[in-house]
């Protein structure tokens, strides 16, 4: 076996052994939810560019009526793959489409400006790994806020501040597979895991892990940007709250299992986005009045 296979099997085996050992702890094991809850805020992220035309290539989150929550790697050069005819990022046009749990049939909004948080691109297909604790300290802010030209008329998101503890149950919204799979809105439902698990997919401090289902209900290509909510309980909130969205996949190199979603915390970057779009986050003292007063 060759030296560099070696060496990747052994960097494999210890996210792999945390996520397999994880998985066991689950009582229910990540499924894709058989009716996916109401979420109209779910955002599809399109581009024009080349030969395509409304090509489908993320997902996004409504969090105020002119404002769009999503990933940064979405809209950067650094992941242009011109072996699969993909158009590079300096010829598309991005656009949005919210409002339907349908691809391609969410009002089409235009994008009147981005605005990033320092991020870090971080590329594991790439063989590359950063080669200091002080680079693997610093956050990834895969996050990106897109301003649309019109007001879209869905009701926004709402986002949570944590922390989210491991063991959390969390739900992620998204089309995994994009239009070639069912296009229509998925929604796993699974758990956050060991940020041990997320380590083949170099996990940053601003980041979690979450167990993936396996395929064909899996979290891939297609999910970038899916929000991972936090589902409703009548006690304490009425409708799901957004804890973080997908950034990448965390490979393990094991076929018997997919892998595990690493996914951008925002509470880490509460204040970017609640600087620049003014939304305010809830935190669990809002939750808990809003349920004293609704009890009253």
């Amino acid at each position: 076996m060759p030296l560099r296979e070696s060496l990747q099997k052994l960097t494999l085996a210890g996210p792999r052994l945390a996520y397999q050992q994880a998985l066991a702890k689950l009582d229910t094991p990540p499924h894709a939810a058989e009716c996916p809850i109401d979420a109209p805020w779910v955002a599809a992220i399109h581009y024009d560019g080349g030969d395509r035309s409304d090509y489908f290539t993320g997902v996004g989150v409504l969090i105020a009526p002119e404002w769009v929550l999503t990933c940064a790697h979405l809209f950067s050069p650094v992941f242009d793959r011109p072996e699969t005819g993909e158009p590079p990022t300096a010829d598309k046009t991005f656009h949005v489409r919210v409002g339907d749990p349908r691809l391609f049939t969410g009002t089409r909004h235009a994008i009147v400006d981005r605005i990033e948080n320092n991020y870090r691109p971080i590329d594991p297909r790439s063989g590359e790994r950063e080669k200091s604790r002080k680079n693997r300290r610093k956050l990834s802010a895969d996050v990106t806020l897109l301003r649309l030209a019109t007001p879209a008329e869905a009701d926004p998101a709402r986002l949570l501040a944590g922390p989210i503890a491991e063991g959390t149950a969390v739900s992620c919204l998204g089309w995994p597979g994009g239009p070639e799979r069912s296009g229509t809105l998925t929604q796993v439902n699974t758990h956050i895991v060991t940020h041990l698990a997320g380590l083949s997919g170099a996990i940053k401090p601003d980041e979690f892990c979450v167990a993936n289902a396996d395929k064909p209900a899996d979290m891939s290509n297609g999910c970038s940007g899916a929000p991972t909510v936090i589902l409703p309980e009548p006690e304490h909130h009425p409708s799901p709250l957004v804890a973080g969205i997908i950034s990448r996949g965390a490979p393990l190199g094991d076929d018997t299992t997919s892998d595990p979603a690493i996914v951008v915390d925002l509470t880490r970057h509460r204040e970017f986005i609640e600087t620049t779009t003014g939304i305010t986050f809830l935190t669990a003292p809002d939750l808990e009045q809003r349920a004293v007063k609704e009890a009253g």
